[in-house]
């Protein structure tokens, strides 16, 4: 969807969807901005940014300039005011594109884990195998990585890419060894310590989408590899 912003500080937007969204991404249309991101497992007032590595952002901030708030509703979302425009998503007469996604049983997931730093990480349950799975540290700065089938269409899944930055997958920033994944019937498990996605002790949210979505007509969701 897209929406112009007013400066208000206690504008809402509509969104359609008819359910609470667990994540967005907003972008500016007509305008130098970061990529900014709500995401239903962040404290409040925090946020994110795709195109950075920063860790979760304290949006009053003066360096934040506002953004997203973390309390949507079913029909609208809202804004963070801030005290500079760096990347306020309410700008006045600027115009805006907004990708607004709402948790579907069988279809998509949305939420977080904390990383154990070893080789048998965590497992998180999706409820789906999963096809694309969209990882980030809030608790530190590092790369966003993302995990998918297509290209990795056997486990261990360790082809990373990042959406901050320009590099190919697996090269230094994120190599291939210190960042796996295996993407199973029923959700997805880390199994190396990267800080990307596994350091001790700090907290990660995902968003992850399903290879066969809602099971398919009349089969089970998905079969494990």
């Amino acid at each position: 969807m897209t929406y112009t912003g007013n400066g208000a500080t206690n504008a809402t937007v509509g969104h359609g969807l008819n359910a609470v969204p667990s994540m967005i991404v907003v972008k500016s249309t007509n305008g130098a901005s970061d990529w900014e991101v709500m995401h239903k497992s962040l404290p409040t007032n925090y946020g994110l940014r795709l195109d950075t590595t920063s860790a979760q952002i304290n949006l009053p901030s003066a360096t934040a300039g506002g953004g997203l708030s973390t309390s949507p509703t079913s029909s609208t979302f809202s804004f963070v005011s801030g005290t500079s425009n760096a990347n306020n998503v309410n700008e006045n007469t600027r115009t805006w594109v907004a990708y607004v996604f709402s948790e579907v049983p069988g279809f998509s997931k949305f939420g977080s884990y904390v990383g154990n730093g070893s080789a048998d990480g965590p497992f998180v349950y999706t409820g789906f195998k999963p096809k694309y799975v969209l990882i980030k540290d809030i608790t530190a700065a590092s790369s966003w990585l993302v995990r998918d089938s297509v290209r990795s269409s056997q486990n261990p899944n360790n082809l990373n890419l990042n959406p901050n930055n320009s590099q190919a997958e697996g090269t230094t920033d994120t190599p291939a060894a210190s960042h796996i994944t295996d993407l199973l019937s029923n959700g997805f498990k880390l199994r190396a310590n990267g800080g990307a996605d596994n350091a001790s002790g700090r907290t990660y949210i995902y968003a992850a989408f399903a290879e066969v979505p809602f099971g398919g007509a009349g089969i089970s969701p998905a079969n494990a590899r």
